[in-house]
């Protein structure tokens, strides 16, 4: 089976592990990086190509994904009260926020978003795609989770597809449509760094990591923009808890549990056992919050000081980091 792995378009950011003062993760694309791309059939050989329409959005459902040429079929989630991808009304408690049901819009503003706001949540929405359908090739597709962590990463899909559905809710028709991702981090070559990222488990889970640890300093990154609406910031820290959660548990997954840096549940100053992921972690080692030396007042040792804060990114940093997955 070929190695070279990457089109998709759905997808749900990878965001966050951190701390609860972060806001939705808003990345700095441009028009063409979020436009839609060619179909499927336009797609390199040895690329995973495949789209989600709003026609076909039952389970992952409707969706025929082919790599090189040959169709794997559609793949179905029916595991899920709502019949959204496998979105059960269990995934909207864990929002912590009231089911839209289609009134997203009238829950956040009366009268409309403005368009910073809504620029946010859009770049938020776009990582969700991403994040939505990685789980679900990687969980779904071809099957790359073991049985003994298969409930974790279901879950977590589930999850993604739950902010996904919120977010165009609350978007409605400002919502930018799915674009095309490439998972190998190929820049639509599908032999990136992270090819055979649906084939083999130790790079799936890298590259889980590596884009929920970018996420959650996106969106600490991207606070300010989100303070003027209260009710807006309020339910995307209640996202952001949940992708806390998820980005901890992951990173805890690939050390087996055993809490030993790089692979705890936090990170540690800027170390990375991920090959061209330095950029992720680059600043991590900061000991400066609010214009205090923390190392200075405390006996708690250096590493530690480090785990207890992540620092943001800016847009153009995450732009950086995520460019080489999206296709434009």
């Amino acid at each position: 089976m070929s190695q070279h792995v990457g089109l998709s378009r759905r997808s749900a950011a990878c965001i966050t592990h951190g701390t609860a003062a972060a806001v939705v993760l808003a990345i700095a694309m441009s028009a063409e990086l979020l436009a839609p791309t060619a179909s499927a059939q336009s797609a390199p050989s040895g690329v995973l190509a495949g789209r989600v329409t709003d026609s076909s959005r039952t389970a992952i459902g409707g969706a025929v994904i082919h790599v090189q040429g040959t169709a794997l079929g559609a793949m179905s989630a029916s595991d899920g009260a709502t019949g959204e991808r496998g979105v059960g009304d269990d995934d909207w408690c864990s929002l912590g926020t009231a089911r839209a049901g289609g009134h997203g819009q009238e829950l956040f503003a009366q009268g409309g978003l403005p368009q910073s706001i809504i620029d946010v949540l859009n770049f938020a929405l776009t990582l969700e795609y991403l994040e939505a359908e990685f789980y679900g090739m990687g969980v779904l597709g071809f099957k790359v989770v073991p049985a003994q962590d298969l409930e974790i990463f279901d879950q977590i899909r589930k999850h993604e597809n739950a902010h996904v559905h919120f977010l165009r809710s609350v978007l409605g028709g400002a919502a930018v449509p799915e674009p095309t991702f490439d998972f190998t981090g190929g820049s639509g070559s599908g032999r990136g760094p992270f090819a055979g990222v649906f084939h083999h488990y130790d790079i799936f889970t890298a590259l889980a990591q590596a884009c929920e640890d970018t996420g959650v300093r996106a969106y600490k990154g991207q606070a300010p923009n989100l303070m003027s609406n209260k009710t807006v910031l309020t339910a995307a820290l209640r996202i952001h808890s949940v992708e806390a959660r998820h980005a901890s548990e992951v990173r805890r997954l690939r050390g087996n549990f055993s809490e030993t840096a790089p692979n705890e549940g936090w990170i540690t100053r800027n170390l990375t056992d991920i090959p061209g992921t330095e950029p992720v972690y680059a600043g991590e080692e900061n000991t400066i919050q609010g214009g205090v030396d923390v190392k200075t007042i405390t006996s708690v040792a250096v590493d530690e000081v480090t785990e207890s804060f992540d620092e943001p990114l800016t847009r153009e940093q995450v732009l950086a980091i995520v460019a080489p997955f999206i296709v434009s």
